[in-house]
């Protein structure tokens, strides 16, 4: 994604990756949830379905909605 984002002269676009360690039990307090700390236009939000969706996205989803520039 940073090749075609690079390729395509994006400059307006930031990817970050960020870990999740799904072995603890607070999925808020993870870097994957918490690299979310300031405002963004679009947020969107990935991971392997490998992972227990039903818990680890939520958190993701309620911690970004907060995130989300008005308008955006």
């Amino acid at each position: 994604m940073t090749k075609t984002l690079a390729e395509r002269g994006v400059q307006n676009a930031e990817l970050m990756l960020a870990s999740a360690d799904l072995g603890t039990a607070n999925y808020r307090d993870t870097p994957y949830v918490r690299a979310l700390d300031r405002p963004f236009d679009i947020i969107i939000i990935d991971g392997t379905e490998d992972w227990p969706s039903e818990l680890v996205r939520p958190h993701c989803f309620n911690h970004a909605e907060t995130k989300v520039t008005a308008g955006g």
